[in-house]
């Protein structure tokens, strides 16, 4: 069974852009071109990055404009992919300035709106004790809150 999480952002990069960033700072590696999605993968997930779709919402919904959008599935290895999925969002962080939101099993886990960054607890992920640790990295300033539900 496939997993699927979304990182919306606002940046005026490109998908190639992008995609070199995440090619630098995770265990991802080049994929095949599909539909002209650039596709990245590993054993654990394949990562498709897509400008943002019009009739999807989600992203205005939490009061993020983006303008990228990145579709992460899972593979075989569920806990790998979890650990890809932080691995993803902490270099989106440190590359970009832009507001950001990753979305975890359709529960907002994560947003930066005007440099502040909130952890939804309700997503399940920051919890000490889960396992793979995605909090330890997201290694910048972050409060705890309430993100709006979708």
């Amino acid at each position: 069974m496939s997993l699927d999480n979304k990182v919306f952002l606002q940046t005026e990069a490109s998908p190639e852009e992008l995609q070199q960033v995440l090619l630098r700072a995770t265990p991802l590696h080049m994929g095949e071109e599909f539909n002209g999605i650039k596709h990245l993968t590993s054993d654990a997930a394949s990562v498709g990055i897509l400008t943002r779709l019009p009739h999807d919402d989600r992203a205005s919904k939490c009061g993020v404009e983006a303008e990228l959008y990145l579709h992460i599935s899972s593979g075989r290895d569920h806990r790998e992919w979890e650990r890809l999925c932080g691995f993803v969002v902490a270099a989106l962080l440190h590359a970009y300035e832009g507001d950001l939101l990753y979305i975890h099993l359709g529960c907002p886990a994560l947003r930066r709106k005007d440099g502040r960054v909130v952890l939804d607890r309700k997503a399940g992920i920051w919890e000490p004790g889960v396992e793979p640790d995605q909090l330890s990295m997201i290694d910048m300033p972050y409060e705890f809150g309430e993100l709006p539900a979708l």
